[in-house]
């Protein structure tokens, strides 16, 4: 549990992010049914273009994400892309493959 990195893989990376909070937190199938307007759909927001923005300028998506759920998904996406950028880093055969391929 401890060493378990997040991990969200390519596939999830085009999904949709889920409705707003307030339908899933509807009590009722009444409740939730006059959440949705179904003359003036909104469609969800794309995983990987709330990525895109935060990977951009976090301040600005973040300001511009009205569900903070949304925010989960990228923290974990993050999260895993620090952690492979370190461990890569820290790997011995990285400075090996930067020494030869500077001598070609």
């Amino acid at each position: 549990m401890f060493n378990a990195r997040p991990y969200i893989n390519l596939a999830e990376l085009e999904v949709d992010l889920q409705l707003s909070t307030k339908a899933w937190c509807a009590q009722t199938a009444h409740a939730w049914a006059a959440i949705h307007t179904y003359n003036t759909p909104t469609p969800n927001p794309k995983f990987r273009l709330l990525l895109q923005a935060f990977l951009v300028d976090a301040e600005d998506a973040l300001l511009k994400t009205t569900d903070h759920h949304h925010l989960l998904p990228v923290l974990l996406t993050l999260t895993r892309l620090l952690w492979s950028m370190q461990e890569w880093e820290a790997n011995p055969i990285v400075s090996f493959v930067q020494t030869h391929t500077k001598d070609r």
